[in-house]
């Protein structure tokens, strides 16, 4: 194929190149290749068009030419007149992988010289001995190679030199057809859930028009970009691909935290920048803070900020996604990943920053029948990120934990000392004051509070209980201790729950039934199925007044206080009943779960509170 000269000719060259990187975009989307680079710079320019980065960490380079002058096929002589040998050689020498040539034009003797040094026993003289030497047009278009590359052909190297070059070299013969076309629509088609016109003209365009060019973009980084234009990627049952995955685990992260916020406001914490630095300096950042200070929230608050400045974050809920088994990679194919998740996010963004977001690590103790293996995968996890880091990767680990744990929990407080080295520790404070007044103003002087109601309302989540609470009533609630504030919770909750046609009896069995479930099972969350069909609409209920969530088929409380609450109260009332009871409950002190005896402190909380009031109906 041959093109006019001039102006005509430049303009059908870039349309070409267009379709070509709109091919190889879709690849990258299909993660085949860790990343593409338009127009490379520095030594990687010179003769390439696109840089690919593959997986296994080599690189491959690209040259595209819709044409040749008036020639409809690729000679050895055109490749040198062309620039196209000398160039390839050069870039070939710094040990790329390949070396690829992209044409609609097809290649003669020299291709069938391409395909017998790739189909070789790999010894350079056994290659000139055996498929060059025995055919004169070999020899000679040999001989022709050596002269075009400036070799002695009886160099001491040349053969070695020549058999590299042709081993590495390619002619990818596409054209730029009506064919062509319909395979990129139809590669449009079955990744999107747009017009497969718009997706294949903004992938041939967006390398400019986005201001791409010479920038390394990931299969991450280009999702991310057209997801915010406005594209929608299509859902495919038993994708092997890793971005659905953490799309999916980044979108019930956000789904578990973003409803809960105080007076649907993320309140902003000055520890954010803070966390962000250390992010950039250290392996390991460790948040933590007593029960309650807003950690999920604050993470929530990393997680928008790292994600928007380019960074490829997969957060992990611990309580809701518990690692079920020992194994980084075992609880990689539980989360739906083929392997590890801090190999599958290097995978997609090698050059890219990546963050691992291990969130409520204190759920871990509470489930003494998972705890070993899942802390054991949590240490694999960050010895796994370290690996990476030391290897010159953009890797980091944000974890949150209760303060307690850290001190009280023996192997994690150990674990962390083997790694202190790696870790910069952060602790979440209260809110300030003035954020206080101004999210209560609406119901309450500030100043006309006690000091303990004060220190009470500057803990986040007593704070959003306090504004839930006054909301329903349009008034401010009375109160002194954090007892009092979830008791007028659960009494608004269950007269909400009245005017859904559930009476009170029948949610505090509900609740009972669900609680014992977690209590038994020694986990904060416990699957759908474990509630009756005959119970799905009172399960509805509980899920839009805001007592629990559901999320991957599993019920868990909005928040563990809500939990601790109830399993203290039904603690108080045993005890009240029978001190027996209360023993047999709590079990023998070898078998005391953790979780158990932290609800005997609330259990006793309940009896020392000077007065006592039974459930609002």
């Amino acid at each position: 194929m041959s093109l006019e000269s001039g102006g005509y000719s430049d303009k059908i060259g870039n349309r070409y190149e267009s379709r070509w990187i709109a091919y190889l975009l879709f690849q990258l989307l299909e993660e085949e290749h860790a990343a593409i680079q338009v127009e490379p710079i520095g030594d990687d320019e010179e003769g390439v068009d696109v840089l690919i980065k593959e997986h296994s960490g080599e690189t491959r380079m690209d040259q595209c030419k819709a044409s040749n002058a008036n020639n409809d096929h690729w000679t050895l002589s055109l490749l040198n007149i062309s620039g196209v040998l000398n160039k390839a050689d050069k870039q070939i020498l710094r040990d790329i992988k390949e070396f690829n040539l992209v044409s609609p034009l097809a290649s003669s003797s020299i291709g069938a010289l391409l395909d017998s040094a790739k189909n070789s026993n790999d010894n350079p003289d056994d290659f000139y001995k055996y498929q060059i030497e025995p055919s004169t047009p070999r020899i000679k278009d040999f001989t022709s190679i050596c002269n075009y590359l400036s070799l002695n052909v009886n160099g001491s190297d040349t053969k070695a030199h020549i058999f590299k070059f042709l081993k590495k070299f390619n002619i990818i013969q596409y054209n730029s057809d009506r064919k062509t076309k319909e395979e990129l629509l139809d590669k449009a088609n079955l990744l999107f859930t747009d017009p497969s016109e718009h997706v294949v003209a903004y992938l041939r365009s967006c390398i400019v028009e986005e201001d791409l060019l010479r920038h390394l973009i990931t299969s991450s980084k280009l999702k991310s970009l057209m997801e915010s234009r406005g594209f929608s990627f299509r859902v495919r049952p038993q994708d092997s691909r890793i971005l659905p995955v953490i799309s999916t685990i980044q979108s019930e992260f956000e789904d578990s935290i973003k409803p809960f916020f105080i007076s649907k406001t993320l309140i902003k914490r000055p520890e954010l920048s803070e966390v962000v630095d250390s992010l950039n300096d250290n392996l390991v950042t460790f948040i933590h803070a007593d029960a309650g200070v807003g950690k999920s929230a604050f993470l929530f608050n990393v997680y928008t900020e790292i994600k928007n400045a380019g960074s490829l974050c997969l957060p992990i809920r611990l309580d809701r996604n518990m690692p079920e088994t020992t194994g980084a990679d075992n609880y990689g194919k539980q989360l739906g990943f083929p392997y590890s998740p801090v190999f599958c996010l290097d995978y997609v963004a090698s050059d890219q920053p990546k963050v691992i977001i291990l969130d409520q690590l204190d759920a871990i103790r509470w489930s003494g029948s998972h705890s070993h293996c899942a802390l054991g995968t949590c240490k694999e996890i960050v010895k796994q990120a370290l690996q990476l880091k030391r290897s010159g990767h953009d890797v980091s680990i944000l974890i949150a934990c209760r303060s307690f744990d850290i001190k009280d929990d023996q192997e994690i407080s150990a674990w962390l000392e083997n790694i202190d080295e790696d870790v910069e520790y952060i602790e979440l404070t209260l809110l300030e004051e003035e954020t206080v007044k101004q999210v209560i103003a609406p119901f309450v002087n500030y100043d006309d509070l006690s000091l303990e109601q004060k220190r009470i309302l500057k803990i986040p989540l007593w704070l959003g209980i306090y504004i839930e609470v006054s909301k329903a009533r349009d008034i401010s609630p009375n109160f002194s201790t954090k007892l009092e504030l979830i008791r007028a919770y659960w009494d608004k909750s269950y007269r909400e729950l009245n005017q859904k046609n559930i009476n009170t009896i029948e949610a505090e069995n509900f609740v009972s039934q669900i609680v014992n479930n977690m209590d038994k099972t020694n986990l904060l969350s416990i699957p759908e199925r474990s509630v009756s069909s005959s119970q799905r609409s009172i399960l509805s209920a509980f899920i839009s007044v805001g007592i629990l969530t559901s999320q991957n088929k599993r019920i868990s409380f909005r928040h563990q206080a809500l939990f601790d609450f109830k399993i203290g109260e039904s603690m108080y009332l045993m005890a009240m009943e029978s001190i027996d009871l209360l023993l047999e409950e709590l079990g023998s002190h070898s078998k005391q779960s953790l979780l158990k005896r932290e609800h005997l402190k609330l259990s006793l909380i309940h009896i020392s509170e000077p007065t006592r009031r039974t459930p609002i109906s």
